[in-house]
């Protein structure tokens, strides 16, 4: 007796083989990608922060009144959402309540690990805070002064991190070229 019926479909091997190369294939691909979302916390952190200075720079460029003469940010090392800005409308030194405050908190737990400052002529130090001045007006808006516990510098890096993750960006503000930009440490 020959069969003409032929039989179509997969053994129940091969149904096994496949799952079971599905399954280590997908094994492998859970650190990897658990990996990639922490590095990329880190990346997010650090081009929210750049964002949040470029819009305060940006706002002292465009002033919300006239009676505005500067816009403050502060940042300080060890903690996420440290930073502020604050509308200033006299040259007295900022207090807690005075201005309007808006918070800069990373969507992802990404801290501040380390603020660097410099001047020409000196060697880099680290400070714990820096501010961070956006002055207003024709001649100085969107120029920035950075100070830290009563001196002057030019140049800021803040330095992101993530508990979760190895990588490290930084967060560059030049007040000599008046530029905010980030960088991947190696």
């Amino acid at each position: 007796m020959i069969l003409t019926h032929k039989q179509k479909g997969f053994t129940l091997i091969e149904l096994l083989v496949v799952i079971s190369i599905m399954g280590i294939l997908f094994a492998m691909a859970i650190p990897a990608f658990r990996t990639y979302e922490r590095n990329a916390a880190v990346r997010v952190g650090a081009k929210e922060l750049r964002s949040f200075f470029w819009s305060v720079q940006a706002l002292s460029l465009s002033p919300e009144s006239t009676d505005v003469t500067r816009y403050y940010a502060t940042v300080g090392s060890g903690i996420s959402g440290a930073l502020a800005r604050k509308v200033l409308t006299d040259s007295s030194t900022p207090t807690v309540d005075e201005g309007k405050i808006v918070p800069w908190k990373p969507k992802s737990p990404v801290v501040v690990e380390a603020i660097f400052a410099s001047k020409p002529g000196s060697a880099t130090t680290t400070v714990p805070s820096v501010s961070i001045d956006f002055n207003t007006g024709n001649a100085d808006g969107g120029k920035m002064k950075i100070s830290a516990g009563g001196t002057q510098y030019t140049s800021l890096v803040i330095r992101l991190k993530s508990p979760a993750s190895p990588l490290q960006y930084e967060v560059v503000l030049d007040s000599g070229n008046n530029t905010v930009d980030m960088r991947k440490m190696p």
